[in-house]
């Protein structure tokens, strides 16, 4: 006969007191319903998210739209799992929504629009939020090394107070704008946990900011406004309820106008009968399909001009860059000084800090313009391989 082995104490110990411990409580979302959602919350808050992985959680994690999925009967949980099969990249509008209605599927068509629309604004955000630290902390680190240099010398008596003065200042406003960008990263970091459904306290990361794809050929206004005319839902809707309006109204004969019109009674002025004749609703909705032109005829503006400032950014960037190398070609040949060298590197990391933002600004403004075309684009964005820059991965640690 074997004898049974004795557990070793600290292993006696831990077995115990995991005995003792309490039971983690149940996720408190109905089962079936959100469950499986809120325990993947963990996992999912320790990725580095692209724009697409952003999408398709938001869409189940947003808590904000369990009320219109109860609505309808959907589970999140169950509608993740929906998503998670489809390819990337996810079209809103071809992926989730399907062709767009007439009916009274509009406001829930139009609040899942709106909702991917905010989900992928704070991702950019947090991915802006991200270059912004690294940039201001590479300022930073460059503003310590020229105050370290600058008290250095002005302790030896080779530097004035007045010289030294400059360089001080700019190293305190270096650290105070890294101290800015790290508040402005933890609010974007709690702006897209709480759209996610995250945890309180978790810190998502992104993948970095998308490189600034070719121009296509349908990034024009004229040819959007075009398309819209066609493919917007909300457009189709107000023209399709404008018709039907149109339908009901009354015939009417136009009146020769008086002036001055209150010279005489106003009920006889001119149209009091054919503005009557008008039904309200399509005055309604000749009116809102104004403004959806306008509105789209406005994002294909901000769009196009947008694209053109990241691509003015992205070789102000290269130029930068290329005056810092030069700079320390000259400065090791010792034909430019120390603070020469460190002002053109600052300019250098400016540069990339604001080409960045440009770039930021683009994506966003290609957000908003797919969100008022109903969750489509007309085309996708030609795919480019921009060079590599020490800012293109902000997280390292998190690489594939």
């Amino acid at each position: 006969m074997h004898s049974v082995p004795h557990p070793r104490p600290w292993l006696a110990v831990w077995l115990l007191a995991a005995a003792l411990t309490p039971a983690v409580a149940a996720p408190t979302w109905p089962p079936g319903f959100a469950g499986r959602t809120e325990a993947a919350a963990p996992a999912i808050a320790t990725q580095a998210l692209t724009l697409d992985a952003a999408l398709r959680r938001g869409l189940v994690g947003d808590a904000t739209l369990y009320p219109l999925y109860r609505a309808h009967d959907i589970a999140p949980d169950a509608l993740g799992d929906a998503l998670a099969r489809l390819p990337e990249p996810l079209v809103l509008r071809r992926d989730v929504l399907g062709a767009s209605t007439l009916g009274a599927s509009a406001a829930f068509e139009q609040r899942l629009i709106d909702a991917a629309r905010q989900i992928k604004l704070d991702w950019l955000a947090l991915a802006q939020a991200e270059h912004a630290v690294a940039h201001r902390r590479a300022a930073a680190e460059a503003g310590r090394a020229a105050r370290l240099l600058a008290e250095a010398q002005q302790a030896a008596g080779n530097l004035s107070v007045l010289a030294a003065n400059a360089t001080l200042r700019d190293a305190v406003e270096a650290e105070e704008a890294l101290a800015e960008a790290e508040i402005a990263l933890a609010d974007a970091q709690d702006a897209l946990a709480a759209r996610l459904g995250l945890p309180l306290g978790a810190q998502p990361s992104t993948s970095g900011l998308p490189a600034l794809p070719d121009r296509p050929d349908w990034l024009q206004p004229g040819a959007i406004a075009a398309w819209a005319e066609t493919h917007d839902p909300a457009l189709r809707r107000a023209e399709h309820a404008a018709a039907q309006a149109a339908g009901r109204s009354a015939p009417v004969t136009p009146r020769p106008v008086k002036l001055p019109l209150l010279a005489h009674p106003l009920a006889g002025a001119d149209d009091a009968g054919r503005l009557g004749g008008l039904d309200d609703d399509w005055l309604e909705a000749a009116d809102a399909a104004q403004a959806s032109r306008r509105a789209i005829a406005g994002a294909a503006r901000h769009v196009e001009q947008s694209w053109l400032t990241a691509q003015r950014m992205q070789e102000s960037r290269r130029l930068a860059a290329q005056r810092s190398d030069e700079a320390l070609k000259h400065y090791n040949g010792m034909l430019l000084g120390i603070y020469e060298l460190l002002d053109a590197k600052r300019d250098a990391v400016q540069a990339e800090h604001d080409a960045d933002d440009a770039l930021g600004r683009f994506w966003g403004a290609a957000f908003q313009l797919e969100a008022a075309l109903g969750g489509e684009l007309p085309g996708a964005w030609p795919v480019t391989i921009a060079p590599a820059s020490p800012s293109a991965n902000p997280h390292p640690e998190h690489a594939r």
